[in-house]
């Protein structure tokens, strides 16, 4: 008759804790990255959002066959869209959207297809009940000096393209109709 002797074993192998603190470590470093993003949102993630509030008003206005007015507010850094609603003591405002941007991204300045620039104070934009809009160059950055997206809201169709860095489009006939802004005192 054979004698069994099972030993019971107590604690981890050096392997096994190895293996634990590594899993932990992976999980805490996914955690950190996916809460600073929460925290502090990218200039991408600003112009993504400032994309489909765009978008919202335009399709706001087609699906309502209403007027939506899209005002960007560069003192308070916001922007809120409210539907223009007729009765019969005049117009009326509906707010419809209102949102804040981050504190560490602003629109930096507005600019039009004739190349003015706003910088300060509210622009509105008119979405028409047929979608039409305005053609404009809408800059954020983290501060007044420096530009990281571009967001471009084309006049029909409710296209809307977020690009890379200064981008404008200015009015040429039959060009591409997208440039970089060159300093004025760059020899050309």
């Amino acid at each position: 008759m054979k004698i069994q002797n099972n030993k019971l074993r107590k604690g981890m192998t050096l392997i096994e804790i190895i293996v634990v603190i590594s899993i932990l470590g992976l999980l805490m470093a996914l955690m950190v990255s996916s809460i600073s993003g929460l925290v502090r949102p990218s200039s991408k993630d600003t112009a993504d959002k400032f994309k489909a509030g765009l978008y919202y008003a335009y399709q706001t206005a087609v699906i309502s066959n209403q007027t939506v007015l899209f005002d960007i507010d560069m003192e308070k850094n916001k922007y809120t869209a409210s539907k223009l609603i007729r009765s019969d003591e005049g117009l009326k405002e509906k707010k419809v959207l209102e949102v804040s941007l981050p504190s560490n991204n602003r629109v930096v300045n507005v600019t039009d297809l004739r190349g003015v620039k706003y910088e300060t104070g509210h622009l509105v934009i008119p979405f028409t009940h047929d979608g039409v809009s305005g053609d404009y160059n809408i800059h954020i950055g983290e501060d007044a000096n420096t530009i990281t997206k571009s967001v471009l809201l084309y006049r029909y169709n409710g296209k809307i393209v977020v690009k890379n860095g200064d981008v404008n489009r200015s009015s040429g006939a039959g060009q591409d109709n997208t440039f970089r802004i060159k300093d004025p005192d760059e020899d050309k």
